[in-house]
């Protein structure tokens, strides 16, 4: 588990217990200094990466005589690491498959635990070891696969064997079967990589953004993304046939009223469809963290986030650098502004369009027949979108399909992933946009007042 799912890990690690069933624990929430928090509340601890721990685990427990705590002694070699039982799995039944090629990033945003956790070195699995992998997924009926390395593009020579192997892979298969991946912006003007993306059949990425002010990515040393034109290189990407989403972060220390206009016009200018916004936290094991706890600005609440409730989404546990600039409930309701506008109707088929718009007019498809599978999703969409009384959803869904038969109809299965991915995101941010402000604000000084940004957005119909 991660952090912010600590008291439901506990929850489900009772609720097993209690059956008599043995327990064990591992993954990101786990590291040397808690692993005492662990040892009354399941049976088994796992520290640090499993492969070589694991199977000692299992010798150990066949013969009755597991250990309380398994550390990691160092990385793991990727070498080592086995292709998963993927024959245990209902593939086709998943939206996507996952692939791991790689662990570590050699960047070092103060925000992330990537490098602390995995290493400031990108690990990697061979050429063979990932093909196989593909190859495996693809025979058992899988027809995406995200390579969820948090760096896709960590060791670029690998990656550059990596994406011409795949290529001739996905041509092997007539096209039946693509990708997506996470990659840093700095890749955005690396005409050979984009290219042999494109050729690989990979149809999205995903972009941590994060701001577009530049003096907070360097304070935050995300020095990838300075001295580069972020609206150019996102839009480098799309010209690609790539569709790119991305991450932004609010609640920086340099961070004001005016950053959620920018936020928003970033993503109108990018024409970037779907965004992952959320409030900075600071999650144990990041500089950030230890940064914070010496200043004395750690909130004792959890840090919140994605992996959480809805409520968790706005709490943060980064206390305010300064409230004369940006106080906690001018965060918390420019924040719920932003994601609620940017999730409009209007405004989430004008970036789709945009997006649209700026891919080739023919990429390579499959005249493979579509599964049974794609086709119930397909239905389901058609029923969402067309048998309804809301005439806004009825008229986005045919303004942006319209657009994409009209320029680049082999764009249209990424416009329904799109739309897809939109049904849930609206609900989603719509939830979390409803949500009463924190408990922590409750005493709040009301001379703090919120001050709206609406004016100063592009696009927001």
């Amino acid at each position: 588990g991660y952090h912010i799912q600590m008291d439901r890990v506990f929850e489900v690690a009772r609720l097993f217990r209690q059956k008599g069933t043995p327990v064990v624990v591992g993954g990101p929430m786990v590291n040397y200094d808690n692993i005492e928090s662990f040892l009354d509340r399941v049976d088994t601890v796992f520290c640090g990466e499993a492969e070589y721990t694991w199977g000692r685990f299992l010798d150990d427990f066949m013969r009755g005589k597991p250990s309380k705590v398994y550390k990691a002694d160092g990385f793991v070699d990727m070498a080592d690491s086995p292709c998963p039982r993927y024959d245990l799995l209902d593939v086709a039944a998943y939206s996507t498959a996952i692939i791991e090629t790689s662990r570590g990033c050699p960047y070092r945003c103060e925000f992330c635990e990537i490098p602390t956790r995995l290493g400031k070195r990108a690990r990697i699995k061979s050429v063979d070891q990932v093909v196989s992998e593909v190859h495996a997924l693809h025979e058992l009926g899988a027809d995406s696969i995200f390579f969820i390395d948090d760096n896709f593009v960590g060791n670029r020579k690998h990656v550059v064997s990596l994406l011409k192997a795949l290529g001739t892979f996905v041509r092997s298969v007539d096209y039946t079967i693509y990708f997506m991946c996470q990659l840093t912006i700095n890749f955005g003007r690396d005409e050979e990589l984009l290219g042999l993306l494109r050729d690989a059949n990979f149809k999205r990425v995903f972009i941590g953004i994060e701001t577009p002010r530049q003096n907070t990515l360097q304070d935050v040393g995300k020095v990838q993304n300075t001295n580069i034109d972020l609206v150019s290189c996102v839009r480098n990407i799309q010209t690609y046939g790539i569709t790119v989403w991305c991450g932004l972060v609010l609640g920086f220390d340099s961070d004001d009223r005016e950053v959620f206009a920018e936020q928003y016009n970033l993503l109108v200018d990018c024409a970037m469809p779907v965004a992952a916004i959320s409030l900075l936290q600071a999650i144990p094991g990041t500089p950030l963290h230890d940064r914070l706890l010496r200043e004395g600005r750690l909130r004792d609440v959890e840090p919140g986030g994605v992996r959480g409730g809805y409520a968790s989404m706005i709490q943060t546990n980064v206390i305010a650098a300064d409230y004369r600039r940006l106080d906690d409930r001018s965060l918390i309701l420019g924040y719920q502004d932003l994601i609620g506008k940017a999730y409009g109707y209007g405004a989430f088929a004008q970036r789709l369009i945009d997006s649209i718009s700026l891919a080739p007019q023919s990429l390579p498809q499959s005249q493979a027949k579509m599964s049974r599978r794609k086709f119930m999703v397909l239905s389901r969409m058609l029923r969402h979108y067309l048998v309804t009384p809301d005439v806004r959803r009825i008229w986005m869904f045919l303004r942006v399909l319209l657009t994409a038969c009209l320029h680049s109809p082999s764009m249209v299965d990424q416009v329904f992933i799109n739309l897809i991915a939109f049904k849930h995101l609206r609900t989603y941010f719509n939830n979390v946009a409803r949500q009463p402000l924190p408990g922590y604000l409750s005493n709040f000084n009301k001379r703090h007042n919120h001050i709206g940004f609406t004016s100063k957005m592009r696009g927001t119909t």
